[in-house]
């Protein structure tokens, strides 16, 4: 009886299915790992974007003065259009106007007559000069301002808020459903120092 040495063609075509298959099975679990890595990535620059710029603020508002309702409807505002509130404050804190006088408008941008969109700092250095914008976070798709009323002890909104004495200020975020920075899902506070709403005052 003569003995067969070697693989027969059908047993070679069997394993390079076999092989094929393990190595498809391969390269989609590998490609999962890589799209996962990218995701997070990704994730982790747009979380470390929000905070710093979260951050930012913080640091704006701490060193100045944010203006009351009453206060702002008093001094002709930004021209460009806004989708929501907006916040008006002062600050002696480095900013892009590198002025310590100058009045800053924190809005987002709406408007197809400018070049910025989303969450946008507006200021001018005096009140004859003219506005000058930068963008933020184009991923911002709108800013609600609340004040904490201080004899109710409740937040109110930014357009019902112009004759309470507000003990801080809110800001929250709404960005688009492609940013995956949770920490805009996180209002902004900032308590005032005394009840007249001005950070820095004397009561």
């Amino acid at each position: 009886m003569n003995r067969r040495n070697g693989t027969t063609v059908l047993e070679l075509v069997v394993a390079l299915v076999v092989t094929a298959a393990v190595a498809g099975i391969g390269a989609g679990a590998f490609q999962q790992i890589i799209d996962r890595r990218r995701d997070v990535l990704e994730a982790t620059r747009e979380t470390e974007r929000a905070a710093a710029l979260r951050a930012l603020l913080r640091d704006w508002t701490a060193a100045g003065e944010i203006e009351t309702p009453a206060v702002t409807q008093r001094i002709a505002p930004d021209d460009a259009t806004a989708i929501g509130d907006a916040l008006y404050f002062t600050t002696t804190a480095l900013t892009p106007a590198r002025v310590a006088d100058a009045r800053y408008r924190l809005y987002v941008d709406n408007d197809d007559r400018t070049d910025e969109r989303g969450l946008t700092l507006a200021y001018r250095t005096s009140p004859n000069a003219s506005w000058q914008r930068r963008q933020l976070d184009a991923s911002i798709e709108a800013l609600h301002v609340e004040y904490l009323d201080q004899a109710s002890r409740r937040w109110v909104a930014a357009e019902a808020a112009e004759s309470i004495a507000a003990l801080a200020v809110r800001l929250t975020f709404a960005a688009d459903a492609h940013d995956r920075a949770a920490l805009w899902q996180l209002p902004l506070t900032f308590p005032f120092t005394s009840a007249i709403g001005l950070p820095g005052s004397q009561p």
